[in-house]
């Protein structure tokens, strides 16, 4: 069994014992928190690579690797990106052949440029090599204290990359939708069937 086979059994595992317990109204007594590292600015996602390692995504810009064989953590790399609001480093995903490609898939905000993007990098042991960046996709994004924005990428069972992303709009009591103030309407993101948002 892979390491990361065990520990999302290991997950499933308490949830069922949690939810079990919850249904019979007993609280779950035989858990204990424990902090895998500490120390991170704004960690917003976290991942388990097809080895065992768990990559965590900091919207700052650092990419982390936890190794669960020696409890150690390393930084990775840090990706220089633009992360007011809810901007930043947001997302990663394995290459479906990560074992033998070693690439991963990051999405992260232009630094210099109001874009996100989507950019494939190979790493080289536990260091990304940020030279090899190849971008695989981008799209506009205004920073004009728009939020709503999000990362998370995951392959599914053909190969194929998916990528949420936010709306890039403010919320209202109801929708994104103020018909008065069009550049804050989620009319010209999400609701665009031409804008990637």
């Amino acid at each position: 069994m892979s390491s990361q086979s065990f520990f999302r059994g290991l997950v499933v595992a308490c949830l069922m014992v949690g939810i079990s317990q919850e249904v019979s109204g007993q609280l779950p007594t035989s858990f204990q928190k424990v902090e895998l590292v500490t120390g991170l600015k704004n960690s917003v996602n976290f991942e388990f690579a097809p080895d065992g390692r768990i990559f965590i995504v900091d919207r700052y810009g650092e990419l982390y690797i936890y190794k669960p064989a020696t409890q150690t953590k390393v930084l990775a790399g840090v990706i220089d990106v633009f992360h007011d609001m809810e901007d930043g480093l947001l997302g990663i995903a394995f290459d479906p052949q990560f074992t033998t490609n070693q690439y991963i898939y990051l999405h992260y905000s232009d630094p210099a440029q109001p874009k996100n993007k989507v950019s494939r990098f190979r790493m080289n042991g536990d260091q990304i090599d940020l030279s090899s960046e190849v971008v695989v996709i981008e799209w506009t994004s205004d920073r004009n204290g728009y939020y709503h924005a999000a990362g998370d990428l995951d392959f599914e069972s053909q190969g194929n990359l998916s990528i949420a992303i936010g709306d890039n709009s403010n919320h209202t009591p109801y929708a994104a939708l103020p018909e008065g103030r069009i550049n804050q309407s989620a009319e010209r993101t999400s609701s665009n069937t031409y804008d990637p948002r």
